[in-house]
């Protein structure tokens, strides 16, 4: 994401920010290589990982680019998400039938805690610099 930032707001970057970002991608190496620390075992849920990090990080971006709304960028973000996942259910024969519980359990974990915090994350994102961000 500061890489991001940099390229596309001209934000500066600090030495701590630097390190911080490199120790999260050292991070990430060591769980993508199995801590053999040589050979990277590039496979498709890896891929899809780097690819979700980056549009995060573009996401991330362009609300800050383009001051819009949080709350209202993170519904549409989600209900574009909710779409794409269902249009994707027939071709993967998901048949899955579950409870009112396990209705509830995803319910609340969906509402609370994930939209909270995103939209916790948008608002800072627009309150600070994206070097500060990108650190938490």
């Amino acid at each position: 994401m500061i890489i991001l930032a940099g390229l596309i707001l001209k934000e500066k970057t600090s030495l701590i920010s630097i390190f911080f970002v490199s120790l999260g991608f050292f991070g990430v190496y060591v769980l993508a290589s199995n801590e053999t620390f040589i050979k990277l075992d590039i496979n498709t849920g890896l891929i899809v990982t780097l690819l979700a990090s980056r549009s995060w990080g573009l996401f991330s971006v362009s609300i800050k680019l383009r001051k819009v709304n949080a709350e209202i960028s993170m519904f549409l973000f989600n209900l574009f998400g909710l779409v794409f996942l269902i249009a994707l259910v027939p071709l993967f024969g998901f048949n899955y039938f579950i409870t009112l519980t396990e209705t509830l359990g995803i319910l609340y974990l969906a509402l609370i805690p994930t939209a909270l915090s995103f939209v916790l994350w948008n608002k800072a994102l627009q309150l600070t610099k994206t070097n500060v961000c990108s650190n938490i």
